[in-house]
């Protein structure tokens, strides 16, 4: 039996971190996670196909069949699913609800929409979820994807045209990180918001 804490400020809160793929996410989460051991990864269940040296930090990896074994599993009220590249992803929202009453931190990511970011809120309470947004220079990401991408990369950067941070997200989101291409002071600028978010100043 899980113990509801009397006061919401007991609550941990969801950090999602939003922006286009190679904008820097999963590193900054990663290195967040390493120097923040209090913090929880929502994993996601995806159909995807591992990359070459991936391992299973960020995601579970599965096919169609397990995928659907696993969405049955879970009551549709705590299941969000979604498609990218023709790759479904979905998520059990309820156990991450479950850490977050307990009073955990929880850490995620997903695109620059408004619509992924109030689904993905505990329990739709989206005051609960604060909002980071990576905003790095379209060349830069470019020149990222191209290189790490491979032979995907050219349909892959037409397809995220349609993922521009519309204005919608803009207002909601509650801090924008803008790259400057020198990893070590990008990762400190990212771990210094989420130590923020997580001291509640």
């Amino acid at each position: 039996m899980i113990e509801i804490p009397q006061s919401e400020s007991h609550y941990g809160d969801l950090i999602l971190v939003c922006g286009l793929p190679c904008s820097g996410k999963s590193t900054a989460i990663q290195n967040a996670l390493k120097h923040n051991p209090e913090l929880l990864y929502m994993k996601s269940y995806t159909t995807r196909p591992r990359r070459p040296g991936e391992g299973d930090d960020e995601y579970f990896f599965v096919d169609d069949n397990g995928f659907e074994q696993k969405k049955s599993s879970v009551p549709p009220e705590h299941w969000e699913e979604s498609e990218t590249y023709g790759r479904r992803y979905g998520q059990d929202t309820h156990f991450y609800n479950q850490q977050m009453e307990l009073g955990r931190f929880v850490i995620g990511c997903c695109h620059p929409s408004l619509a992924e970011v109030e689904s993905l809120s505990p329990y739709h309470e989206v005051a609960r979820t604060k909002v980071i947004f990576i905003d790095i220079d379209e060349r830069v990401r470019r020149e990222r994807m191209l290189q790490t991408r491979g032979s995907e990369a050219a349909k892959r950067l037409n397809y995220d045209a349609e993922w521009s941070a519309a204005p919608d997200f803009l207002a909601r989101a509650d801090y924008t990180i803008t790259p400057r291409d020198h990893l070590e002071y990008d990762l400190a600028a990212f771990d210094s918001v989420v130590k923020q978010i997580m001291s509640r100043e």
